[in-house]
């Protein structure tokens, strides 16, 4: 059941350290926890939600920055103190006062952005909430480096004759236009199904949690093998590539397996066989050589594969529909 409101919070969202800047105008309603403003933000901005996130923000009470999302057992072990979002509405948080709160996405990349209430207005009975009403330019590709990584992928594919012009456009489906945007385009989810698939969502079943555990050992890997990869240790960065993959796998998998879809394993075992017999032996052949010696262009496609794979996996485990 929708919960009812009079009143509306526009918010200006601005992609820190980009110029010209990309940025987004949007309008929820005044019962939106931090939680759903995450998701309203996800959407309106174009990300995917495929990665951590928190905000930081003043505290109206204390006068103290805090910090807002999701906290895990991790953090109460190291004594992170994080307030939970699902539990704290914005209109307690956001006033004219009190302004201006920072939301990081994918602590790998970094992306910080600018989040400023405009408004506080009535609700148009005529609109359905939320809703993008303005904004300029594209949002970066997912897992593309923050803002340097963006600045390097803006620079290949502008220029034909750059040596990963033709790598980094097939990267992203074959164009990319960074001035455009639509905000009639914007889809919003329903913050409270996006819960159940979240990645930072703390109250997931065993079987989630397993998951949870092989994507983050996924990503753990491919940073590890980004920073092989700037050091130029290429053999081990397409060896930590590939376990990247195969995690991502395992996490699919442990979750169908788990979940009886015997169909959807068979399915996805059959479409990936071969591509792994092929890298495998590949990676048997990399363990014991001594010999071999790895391009950087070759290395680095072949990470941009395993970063690929590994999203697709998470993407599909995030929209999978499990029974309840």
């Amino acid at each position: 059941m929708k919960k009812k409101f009079d009143r509306v919070y526009q918010f200006k969202i601005t992609l820190k350290g980009i110029r010209p800047p990309i940025w987004r105008r949007i309008q929820v309603p005044e019962t939106y926890t931090f939680w759903d403003l995450h998701i309203a933000i996800q959407n309106a901005m174009g990300w995917t939600d495929a990665h951590l996130h928190e905000f930081e923000m003043v505290s109206p009470s204390t006068g103290e920055k805090v910090r807002i999302g999701n906290p895990s057992e991790e953090d109460e072990v190291f004594g992170q103190q994080i307030i939970p979002e699902e539990k704290q509405k914005i209109a307690n948080w956001f006033s004219m006062e009190n302004r201006v709160a920072n939301y990081i996405y994918d602590f790998g990349d970094g992306w910080e952005h600018k989040i400023e209430l405009e408004k506080i207005l009535p609700r148009d009975k005529n609109v359905k909430y939320p809703v993008c009403i303005a904004g300029k330019r594209a949002c970066p590709p997912e897992d593309c480096g923050g803002v340097w990584g963006y600045e390097e992928f803006l620079e290949a594919i502008r220029n034909p004759e750059h040596e990963e012009h033709s790598t980094m456009l097939e990267w992203v489906g074959g164009e990319f236009d960074p001035e455009y945007f639509d905000p009639k385009e914007v889809l919003f989810e329903d913050p409270d199904e996006c819960r159940k698939y979240s990645w930072s969502n703390n109250n997931m079943d065993n079987d989630k949690e397993e998951t949870r555990d092989f994507i983050k050992e996924a990503e753990e890997l491919l940073v590890d093998a980004e920073n092989d990869l700037n050091r130029g240790d290429y053999k081990s960065c397409f060896s930590k590539s590939y376990h990247a993959m195969v995690f991502s796998l395992k996490a699919l998998l442990s979750l169908l397996e788990k979940r009886q879809e015997k169909a959807e394993v068979e399915k996805l075992s059959r479409e990936v066989e071969n591509k792994f017999e092929d890298m495998y032996n590949q990676i048997l052949l990399i363990d014991h050589a001594t010999g071999l010696v790895f391009s950087e262009k070759e290395v680095r496609e072949f990470f941009k594969v395993a970063g690929d794979f590994v999203q697709d996996l998470k993407n599909r485990i995030k929209t999978f529909s499990f029974p309840a």
